[in-house]
């Protein structure tokens, strides 16, 4: 996966342990990540998040749509 796009996902992570106990939505990030990076695709970003989300102890807001 793309250098960038990991920095990109990194730098995100650190936003949403900065603002706890307020949680990021998955979908939508991976969404807004996609438009910078269309070279990936969203499901590809989401697992990504993911994996930097477990590593750190985080979670994502549960929505329901």
């Amino acid at each position: 996966m793309d250098q960038e796009l990991m920095a990109a996902i990194n730098a995100q992570a650190d936003r949403a342990a900065d603002a706890r106990p307020q949680m990021f939505v998955r979908d939508d990030l991976a969404t807004a990540l996609h438009q910078n990076f269309p070279d990936s695709i969203i499901e590809e970003i989401a697992d990504k998040l993911d994996d930097v989300w477990r590593s750190r102890g985080l979670f994502f807001a549960s929505v329901h749509r």
